[in-house]
């Protein structure tokens, strides 16, 4: 008989549950009690998206996944990496890493957040990052030329990808005499003639022609600017580009490469839009939004009547060349969306604050006809002077049947100068000559609480300052009493085409978010898929969006939250973005 009784054992099946409620370092240590743990644990630790910060974590999650790789790897979808370069020793870890697993690492996301300095760590970090060929979508930030090497050099075929450049410190603008020259000059319809070739031996010459325009003057980071040459490699399997501080060159120059398959292009601070150029590199385009840079658009400030040149330029290429069949979204600033002088049909305009002019608008509705339109994060000041209902007014707005205004006071006015109920009465007094049968009105109250965007002192600054409790402004006091259901009949009544009213309040202290639904069953019955439904769904996501922001807001301001430390200007920025930007 032993003298030693025999020490009881979990079954391996109750370790494994145990292991699902565990901790991270628990996990870790049950990993090292068998096998079947040791295997088991990863599916657990690994996150679906990683977010790395320094090179440490790097390190770490490198000696990590490369202890069982492949079977790892199957439990992590995006990565990204926002530091900057590398030590010698972690990015020949890297390297050797990426030798080793290239054909078997793919990834839906990954992500650099200095994309120069990374690649600058190591001579072959450009050549083995090239080798993935697994990465579904790629987002490279503070691009240059090391970064166009491994572009030009990759086997990726990527479904989506973004190009975010850091801002440069000279622009080279577009100016006026370039759009005389590209609307006399024959060149480009040259162009467009010779450029429906698809097959492989076209994409060779792309090349060509692509080299040939650097060597007319595009420098190495210019040429990390050009969304549309860069990303040849992947031209087949494409479906959505963004790029930030885009520029694919003079007017006159356009180019034989192709993405069919790209429903959705996002430009932010972009070159001046050249229409006919993303027409014939993007010829089944759903999606566009786009946002020029305050560089090019100063190139016309001293002469405002040249701005219209560029339109006229785009209208005439487009007539004489041709254009999209249909577009369903288009989103920018008033200008930016005349610029593009559109010929076809738009489904959904979206244009964003804090311009409106029927000036403007005008020549954007007549050929487009859209008939729904947001205007998105506009202060008071367009609808206080009478600019929304001129432009309601306007014989071109009568193809409008669904209409949403995401109305933001104080962003670009200072609370105490806003007289809300008199911005109301203007909106309703505006819609009185419209046909429209949908309107939506989300009002947005978090700029009234802190004036992010308005003194400077707030770039750098203790915060806790700002979010003291504080008296309301007047346009916080009405707002808190206002009667929102009064406000729907009294937009209901206003014409008598409008059928369904939406309002949503948000982000005010003191008051729970709200939201009235007038006629609802109206726009339903025009079917899931009518514009005029389109309002139900925005002030839901309106709702989401602001939700957190403006909830951390009322938290600070009504004595709420803990610790808040000093920030930065940038970090300032941010927080406004993520307040008052839906995208």
């Amino acid at each position: 008989m032993s003298l030693h009784p025999t020490r009881p054992s979990l079954n391996a099946d109750v370790l494994l549950n145990v292991m699902r409620f565990s901790d991270a370092l628990t996990i870790c240590r049950l990993m090292q009690v068998s096998r079947p743990l040791y295997h088991h644990g990863p599916e657990l630790l690994v996150p679906r998206e990683l977010t790395l910060f320094h090179e440490a974590e790097l390190e770490s999650f490198i000696a990590f996944m490369s202890a069982e790789g492949p079977y790892r790897f199957k439990f992590l979808r995006s990565i990204v990496f926002l530091g900057g370069a590398l030590s010698k020793p972690v990015a020949q870890l890297l390297v050797d890493f990426f030798v080793r697993f290239a054909p078997v690492f793919k990834l839906e996301v990954c992500g650099l957040g200095q994309a120069e300095a990374f690649f600058g760590s190591h001579p072959a970090l450009v050549g083995a990052f090239a080798k993935l060929s697994g990465i579904q979508a790629l987002e490279l930030s503070d691009m240059g030329p090391l970064s166009v090497a491994m572009l030009r050099s990759s086997q990726l075929k990527l479904k989506s990808v973004a190009l975010l450049n850091k801002t440069p410190s000279s622009e080279p603008a577009i100016g006026v005499d370039e759009f005389e020259h590209a609307e006399e000059d024959g060149e480009g319809a040259g162009d467009v003639e010779r450029g429906d070739d698809e097959d492989e031996d076209a994409g060779n010459d792309e090349g060509e022609s692509v080299s040939d325009e650097g060597e007319g003057g595009m420098t190495a980071q210019a040429e990390a600017r050009n969304f549309i040459s860069l990303m040849s490699q992947s031209k087949r399997t494409l479906r959505s580009i963004s790029a930030r501080w885009g520029l694919t060159g003079p007017p006159s120059v356009l180019y034989d490469i192709q993405y069919p398959l790209v429903t959705k292009l996002c430009l932010e601070n972009n070159e001046l839009p050249i229409t006919l150029r993303y027409v014939r590199a993007f010829p089944n385009l759903r999606s566009l939004s786009l946002s020029a840079s305050q560089q090019q658009l100063s190139t016309f400030s001293e002469n405002p009547v040249s701005f219209l040149l560029p339109y006229e330029s785009n209208e005439a290429e487009q007539r004489e060349h041709g254009t999209w069949d249909a577009l369903t979204v288009v989103r920018g600033a008033l200008w930016d969306v005349f610029l593009l002088a559109l010929q076809c049909p738009v489904r959904r305009l979206i244009i964003c604050g804090p311009w409106l002019d029927a000036l403007f608008l005008s020549p954007i509705l007549r050929p487009t006809q859209a008939p729904y339109m947001q205007l998105e994060s506009f202060d008071v000041t367009r609808f206080d002077n009478g600019q929304f209902g001129e432009a309601m007014s306007d014989p071109t707005a009568v193809c409008l049947r669904s209409l949403d205004i995401s109305l933001v006071p104080g962003r670009t006015v200072r609370p105490e100068e806003i007289d809300i109920a008199h911005t109301l009465d203007m909106i309703v007094a505006g819609l009185a000559d419209t046909t429209i049968h949908t309107i939506g009105l989300s009002i947005c109250c978090s700029a009234l609480q802190i004036p992010l965007f308005h003194a400077t002192e707030v770039r750098y600054c203790d915060l806790r300052a700002l979010f003291g409790p504080g008296a309301p402004c007047a346009a916080e006091t009405h707002l808190a009493t206002l009667d929102v259901d009064a406000l729907a009949l009294r937009i209901r009544d206003a014409a008598p085409s409008i059928r369904t009213v939406v309002i949503t309040l948000a982000g005010l202290r003191g008051r729970d978010n709200v939201t009235v639904v007038l006629g609802a069953e109206d726009a339903l019955a025009l079917g899931e898929g009518a514009v005029e439904v389109i309002p139900l769904e925005v002030g839901e996501a309106l709702r989401n969006s602001w939700g957190k922001g403006s909830q951390f807001l009322k938290e600070m301001r009504e004595g709420g939250g803990g610790e808040v430390c000093a920030v930065s200007g940038a970090e300032v920025d941010k927080l406004n973005a993520r307040l008052y930007s839906r995208v």
